[in-house]
């Protein structure tokens, strides 16, 4: 009776041992199973985190490339301000010359006629001189 005693509790220890080693093996399993999937979910989080980190890069470019854009143009909108400028002081200048000629001719003129006046009161005065004595 010990012997088949022995017998039954080798038999249970055995079926024990092997349903350890099965639960040990779909263990096994599950944590291979859920250590691929962390791994696929990392990668999968990675090639995200890449691509946010790629349209923020992009997006830093284009508005690199537009804040360029709006600083030539104020630059050439600058440019022409100032040759517009120039020309307007150079228009300015040139009247400013011609106006200095015109006052310098007009001054010639009026000596002229100063000159002319006198020597026609001159005349005057020696018409009435002449007429007086006779």
């Amino acid at each position: 009776m010990l012997l088949r005693a022995q017998v039954v509790q080798a038999d249970e220890m055995r079926q024990m041992r092997e349903r350890t080693e099965e639960l040990s093996r779909r263990t096994d399993e599950r944590l291979r199973a859920l250590a691929d999937s962390l791994k696929e979910l990392a990668q999968n989080a990675d090639e995200r985190f890449r691509a946010v980190t790629d349209s923020i890069e992009a997006s830093g470019r284009r508005t690199d490339e537009r804040f360029q854009a709006v600083t030539d143009s104020i630059e050439a909108s600058g440019r022409r301000t100032d040759e517009r400028f120039q020309a307007l002081a150079d228009s300015l200048a040139a009247s400013g010359q011609r106006t200095d000629e015109g006052f310098l001719s007009l001054a010639e003129s009026q000596r002229g006629m100063d000159a002319a006046l006198t020597s026609l009161m001159g005349t005057v005065d020696e018409i009435l001189r002449s007429g007086r004595k006779e």
